[in-house]
């Protein structure tokens, strides 16, 4: 169910997760050989949107919330219409 809200956000999976992993390593523990690879400014700002997003459709739905009825809230939700429609 996930994906339905995450595909229009997220076109390339494995360089998001690589993207995530490379800036919170960086911003943790500040290792130099991760500098070039980190997120920063709107990039960075992009993706706290979006793993934003991410960490709320979980909480709904391990709230018990029907899939049917996250699907009619999502269009509602700003950040999610702006955030998916930032591609297009």
């Amino acid at each position: 169910m996930l994906d339905h809200f995450i595909n229009p956000i997220i076109t390339d999976k494995n360089r998001f997760i690589r993207k995530v992993v490379d800036s919170r390593n960086y911003y943790t523990h500040f290792d130099d050989r991760l500098k070039s690879k980190r997120a920063t400014g709107a990039e960075l700002y992009d993706i706290s949107c979006k793993l934003q997003i991410m960490i709320e459709l979980i909480l709904l739905m391990s709230v018990g919330f029907p899939e049917a009825q996250i699907i009619e809230m999502m269009p509602n939700i700003q950040r999610y219409d702006f955030t998916a429609n930032q591609g297009k």
